[in-house]
């Protein structure tokens, strides 16, 4: 559902979005021991601009990471929880992420990088839930090896071969 241009709902959303991303700034800023003015920084502005160039690369790249991510994993809700959490990472970022000559490959970069993590995990949930009692003792199996390697190195020396 989108909200109609200039609607009052729309400004009340952005408003409450600015105001937290100022906060987020002060409060970062705080637990250095700095306050964003000391840098002469307006957190207003600065928060402002930021905001304005991630949610310009957003809107341009919403619809386009989404159905790269929807013929990755076909299923749209994965794609959106992939999507978004890609772009949360950006955003944390922002800073950094902001000036480099392509941010929208870092976004689909870090869009990969998620949907194969999520992968991994899933995959190893897979295993342990199909064979969760299986899991080799590491002293078990080093005991194992151990005799294995006498049994095996004191029968072929007389061979020619050189024990290890």
């Amino acid at each position: 559902m989108s909200l109609p241009a200039g609607s009052d709902s729309e400004g009340r959303i952005r408003d409450s979005y600015t105001f937290r991303l100022r906060r987020s700034l002060t409060l970062g800023m705080a637990s250095v021991g700095n306050s964003p003015g000391e840098f002469g920084i307006r957190g207003d502005l600065a928060v402002g601009a930021s905001a304005a160039s991630f949610e310009e690369l957003f809107r341009a790249e919403q619809l386009r990471l989404h159905q790269v991510l929807f013929a990755i994993t076909g299923s749209r809700p994965e794609a959106e929880d992939i999507g978004q959490e890609a772009f949360l990472r950006l955003w944390e970022r922002w800073d950094r992420v902001s000036v480099l000559d392509d941010p929208a490959g870092y976004l689909h970069r870090t869009a990969i990088n998620v949907f194969r993590d999520r992968s991994r995990r899933l995959l190893l949930a897979m295993r342990r839930a199909v064979d969760p009692g299986q899991r080799p003792n590491q002293y078990d199996a080093l005991e194992t090896r151990s005799v294995a390697a006498g049994v095996l190195g004191g029968s072929h020396r007389g061979n020619g071969q050189r024990s290890c």
